[in-house]
């Protein structure tokens, strides 16, 4: 019967359904998307790039032959230190990921919104692509020796050069 339908109260499903506009004032720990920390952090983050996109490479073709002596130890050990380091700036941006605002394209607004930040940020493939090449594969497949053969996984570090697209948008 459509006239009961029409004249039936709004239920609790219906009012669930209509999202609250996000809030306007920026919290303390929210970063502005304009603002000079953000900018200065994807400048450094873009050097953790370059070092991925120059060393990876280089560390699985030359550092992981067979060559042996003092010097491919050293420079085997001094590239595993680096790697964790860039690897700690990867896990940082993930982090600043969750508290940096913004642009809402139809709203047109900066949304700070922490609940917003974090649930785009979420819900967007780049998370998925971020924890993925945050992970040392070479450390897991250095457990498992029948996978020790496929270094072809420690390109997945160069994966991380797609994060240049997103600073790009």
């Amino acid at each position: 019967d459509l006239t009961s339908t029409a004249s039936a109260p709004l239920g609790d499903a219906a009012r669930e359904r209509v999202r609250p506009m996000p809030r306007l004032t920026r919290p303390w720990y929210i970063f502005s998307p304009r603002g000079w920390t953000v900018r200065h952090w994807e400048v450094f983050s873009l050097l953790a790039l370059v070092y991925t996109a120059i060393i990876t490479p280089v560390e699985v073709c030359v550092l992981n032959s067979r060559l042996d002596g003092p010097a491919f130890a050293w420079a085997r050990k001094e590239v595993r230190r680096a790697n964790w380091g860039v690897d700690v700036i990867f896990a940082m941006d993930i982090l600043f990921g969750f508290i940096t605002a913004y642009f809402h394209d139809e709203l047109r607004i900066v949304v700070t919104d922490p609940r917003w930040i974090a649930w785009r940020y979420a819900t967007s493939p780049w998370l998925v692509l971020d924890v993925v090449t945050l992970v040392p594969w070479d450390e897991v497949f250095s457990k498992y020796p029948s996978l020790r053969a496929l270094r072809i996984f420690k390109l997945v570090r160069l994966m991380k050069l797609l994060r240049v697209v997103r600073a790009n948008r």
